[in-house]
């Protein structure tokens, strides 16, 4: 999936009472101080409305392409316990800045705020940290496809975080630096969790030419584990000779390191103008997870050290930028892939063996053939040019992993394993399996691959909210949405029937099998229903056939048009 991204949102929707989870459409750059309506609302209206709606929603702020310069920046200090994101088109399309020395958004107490596909830059802070984003004690953020970029502040210059949670995903921080001498530390993070239980993990992301005093690129003092994992920490600088232009980290929570590359950074030298290597300053030794390389001998690590991991001289395209790898790097095919699913990229990992260290996976070029020569054409002089072989990343389902979705129609969003919300599903990447799938509102094609060396399944599933697994052989798909409560009598009762259901609708031929609360049905043919209910499970087939499995029961019926099944919960 290239980008677990924002695919459109619908139209403007309001908070009522009671309040409700809303999507909030920015429709203008202007910093308007005006109410949101439907016709003209601005970022920081949006957001306002979002905060207005109050605590245990999870609102939506859908920010098109554009740049949008806040005066005085956001501060989402609202409702304690509101749940934001903050949605934009792409970390290279839509662009959020601060007007004037301010930073860009601060997260209150309390507030849980997801910002996915957006640039934030040029933050200042003069007189406290966190130049571009600051998360306060409780508050919980969480980058997505984010760059955080050009800030500065006495400390944390691209982020200080003293909340509950900080969680970077596929992001990029550069380019971030702080002000001053002695405790100027943390160029890109500051993360301070000594007095509280901040949890601070970077997945799949790049953290590379930020400066500090010290922790040029991390400072972390937590007595909470920080977890690296697939990270790219490079190029970052520390300004004071003896402190780790990489990474500092003495809090009593340590550090894990897995399938991370730590190279190039540095700090300057004790008597002359030449910077030297500093990639580490950790206290206690940090667990190594395994697969990490390091470029000296100072982040303890083991396996890969003194290796030059051949990054690329600059960052690339994409959203946001990644440090390639060379096709001959020592960095690929090192690692344990873990709970690591894809890159910074949205390409899937393993694309050999093992995953690669760092952000980055390499994928073999693919070489698109030149277009057959016109016959009439009379080639000019001189040599041919040779055609440039292109990338093109193409999702792959891997089997008990990974599935493949395909264009979708309608609405379709997907909760990701551990994740607490959800997010507009993107039809370039796959998702994992234990993601949670919502097609109340539209529909998505899966595709899947069984068990090792079948080929590919395909199925569209529609009209319901469904968990997807994989379990010899099979692919499951099973029931979430809450139902109401039943009364006891569940089959007699004229209210049951009225009782809320749950269903999903599913078209194709495979190995998947739809599960609801008194039975499960795996496909021998085309179109099938599954939907619950306090009356049972309810199968109905419209084309071909399926297998039904009656859990109440214990026995298995072949169900085919015309003639549904119902697994009935016992008297």
């Amino acid at each position: 999936m290239r980008r677990l991204a924002i695919a459109a949102f619908g139209a403007l929707a309001f908070s009522a009472a009671p309040a409700h989870a809303a999507t909030f459409q920015v429709t203008t750059p202007q910093d308007l101080q005006t109410p949101c309506t439907p016709s003209e609302c601005s970022l920081r209206a949006a957001v306002s409305a979002a905060l207005a709606n109050g605590a245990g929603e999870d609102d939506v702020v859908n920010v098109p392409a554009g740049e949008y310069a806040v005066s005085g920046g956001l501060n989402l200090n609202g409702t304690p316990a509101v749940r934001i994101t903050i949605a934009g088109a792409g970390a290279n399309a839509t662009i959020i800045r601060p007007t004037g020395a301010t930073r860009v958004l601060t997260v209150g107490a309390g507030a849980s705020i997801a910002v996915q596909d957006v640039t934030l830059r040029d933050g200042v802070a003069s007189d406290t940290g966190g130049g571009n984003v600051r998360v306060e004690n409780t508050g919980s953020l969480r980058l997505l496809r984010t760059r955080v970029t050009n800030g500065s502040a006495p400390q944390g210059g691209g982020i200080l975080a003293g909340g509950n949670q900080l969680s970077i995903v596929a992001s990029l921080i550069d380019g971030n630096r702080t002000v001053g001498t002695g405790q100027a530390n943390g160029g890109g993070i500051y993360a301070s969790g000594n007095t509280t239980t901040l949890q601070l993990s970077v997945q799949d992301s790049t953290i590379t030419d930020n400066e500090a005093v010290n922790g040029g690129g991390l400072y972390v003092t937590s007595n909470v584990a920080t977890a690296l994992r697939g990270v790219t920490l490079a190029r970052n600088r520390a300004r004071a000779f003896g402190n780790a232009g990489g990474i500092f980290a003495n809090g009593s929570g340590g550090v894990r390191f897995e399938g991370s590359i730590i190279a190039g950074n540095t700090m300057p030298a004790a008597s002359t103008a030449t910077p030297v290597p500093s990639n580490c300053g950790i206290s206690p030794p940090p667990v190594d997870e395994g697969g990490n390389l390091d470029s000296g001998t100072n982040c303890g690590v083991a396996g890969h050290t003194n290796t030059d991991p051949k990054l690329a001289a600059a960052l690339d395209t994409s959203a946001p930028p990644v440090l390639a790898i060379a096709a001959d790097s020592p960095a690929r095919d090192i690692a344990p892939c873990g709970t690591r699913t894809f890159d910074q990229r949205g390409v899937l990992r393993p694309q050999g063996l093992a995953c690669d260290a760092g952000a980055y996976e390499y994928a073999e070029p693919v070489v698109e053939p030149p277009p057959d020569p016109t016959p009439t054409a009379t080639p000019p002089p001189g040599p041919t040019a040779t055609p440039t072989p292109t990338v093109t990343p193409v999702p792959t389902p891997v089997v008990n992993r990974t599935i493949v979705v395909g264009p979708t129609r309608g609405t379709v969003k997907v909760k990701l394993p551990g994740a607490n919300r959800y997010l507009d599903l993107d039809a370039t990447r796959g998702i994992p399996v234990g993601s949670t799938v919502d097609t109340r509102k539209g529909r998505v094609t899966l595709t899947s691959i069984p068990r090792p060396g079948a080929p590919p399944e395909t199925a569209v599933f529609y009209d319901g909210l469904f968990r997807v697994t994989q379990s010899r052989g099979i692919t499951n798909l099973t029931l979430t949405e809450p139902l109401a409560r039943c009364p006891r009598n569940a089959r007699a009762s004229a209210a049951a029937a009225k009782a809320k259901k749950r269903r999903l609708w599913g078209d194709g031929k495979g190995a998947f099998r739809t599960s609801g609360k008194y039975s499960a049905a795996t496909v021998r043919g085309t179109k099938w229903l599954v939907e619950d209910s306090c009356a049972g499970t309810l199968t109905r087939v419209t084309q071909g056939s399926v297998r039904v499995r009656d859990n109440v029961r214990k026995r298995t019926i072949v169900v085919r048009p015309g003639k549904p099944y119902t697994a009935r919960p016992r008297p």
